[in-house]
């Protein structure tokens, strides 16, 4: 995690997205190392976000305490997807939402603290597609119709054009001045004298 962290804390960084956190001493340790690097770089104390990625059943019987471990975990979710699957010894594609319970447990958590809910609707997916255009617009619409402030999954805002809803810009993908690639989000540094 260091030289991860080392690697990656710069001026511009607006995020370290931390997967299968189940701790939080993890948490802890990472803005402790984060903190040190933005002294030692010049970046303004606190800039740097924590996106703390709960994919186990350890993660989520921890949640609250993960969430409430550094105020730089600004929202808080997940619970699902491959890790999380395989985890539970369940099956990912199913016709039902086989992660309800782990959802709920990270949103009471989020809301309880009052940190942005980071959620995604469920569409059922028996066939395991990823490349089905007619279910990548049902993933997008129903995406767009919950609005849960986040960009989590794959549909970008982009889409809106094809699902009919407006979505505003989401901190996970690219807006003038920054991107993020799924480790951590950038901005450009302000310029002198803005």
């Amino acid at each position: 995690m260091h030289a991860d962290l080392e690697a990656i804390v710069w001026p511009g960084l607006s995020k370290v997205n931390y997967p299968k956190a189940e701790s939080a001493e993890e948490i802890r340790l990472l803005d402790d190392v984060i903190t040190r690097l933005e002294r030692e770089r010049g970046i303004r104390p606190g800039t740097v976000e924590i996106g703390a990625n709960i994919e186990t059943a350890t993660g989520v019987a921890a949640a609250y305490d993960i969430a409430l471990a550094s105020p730089r975990v600004k929202e808080f979710g997940g619970g699902t997807g491959y890790d999380m699957s395989r985890d539970l010894g369940v099956e990912m594609f199913v016709g039902f939402e086989q992660f309800a319970y782990g959802k709920g447990e990270l949103e009471l958590a989020a809301r309880a603290l009052g940190l942005q809910v980071r959620a995604a609707p469920f569409v059922a997916n028996t066939t395991g597609s990823v490349s089905d255009a007619d279910r990548a617009l049902r993933e997008a619409q129903a995406a767009a119709s919950v609005d849960s402030g986040s960009a989590v999954g794959s549909i970008p805002p982009w889409w809106s054009h094809r699902t009919g809803a407006s979505r505003r810009p989401r901190k996970r993908w690219r807006t003038p001045g920054g991107f993020s690639n799924g480790i951590g989000s950038w901005r450009e540094p302000a310029t002198r004298g803005s």
